[in-house]
């Protein structure tokens, strides 16, 4: 008998050291803004159309996002707004906006200097802001960006010198050779 209760005594025991599990604390239910990946000067001299991307995630995970991020453009010297519009997580379906894949917390669309303000100027600075809500209506934070638009000659891409023929997954690195070309000179070009 002796034995059956020290035995009780001991399952008693190792059962109270069993590892207690911690619950973590309440982390919000707001969406939280990640990065935004923005060039930070556009050229007024160029129809290309930049692409804003925004990352975000919700406590409540991204399927609770809504798909609409909001978008607005402060001209910083007015402090006037120049732009109300969107970014999507939609992955295009509905309209080109650079999405790719829908309803992955990854916002974007795109944009050419004229579609931000018609009458930019060289050195006019811009403030992006970007807010975005779940479908429970929480709101993340206001995050902001700024960029410049400035007037700069385009850097020409003259030709490819060098590319691989094919592009097969999992086929190891492939690189490209090209050659850029700058009036203002190789400390001008931003990315090749």
């Amino acid at each position: 008998m002796k034995y059956i209760i020290s035995l009780v005594v001991l399952i008693f025991a190792l059962y109270a050291c069993k590892e207690s599990r911690v619950v973590p604390p309440d982390q919000g239910k707001d969406p939280v803004i990640e990065g935004i990946i923005c060039k930070p000067k556009w050229n007024i001299n160029s129809s290309t159309q930049y692409k804003i991307e925004v990352k975000v995630s919700d406590p409540q995970t991204v399927s609770n996002l809504d798909t609409i991020l909001s978008f607005t453009v402060i001209e910083n010297n007015s402090g006037s707004v120049v732009l109300m519009d969107s970014l999507y997580d939609d992955g295009s379906v509905y309209r080109e906006s650079g999405d790719v894949i829908a309803k992955d917390g990854i916002f974007s669309n795109l944009y050419t200097v004229n579609d931000i303000d018609p009458s930019a100027e060289n050195g006019k600075e811009y403030t992006f802001r970007f807010c975005v809500y779940d479908r429970d209506a929480n709101e993340s934070e206001i995050a902001e960006r700024d960029v410049i638009f400035i007037f700069d000659r385009l850097p020409e891409v003259r030709s490819i010198i060098l590319a691989p023929d094919s592009l097969l997954n999992g086929g190891g690195e492939k690189y490209f050779k090209i050659a850029v070309f700058d009036s203002d000179g190789i400390d001008d070009v931003v990315h090749a």
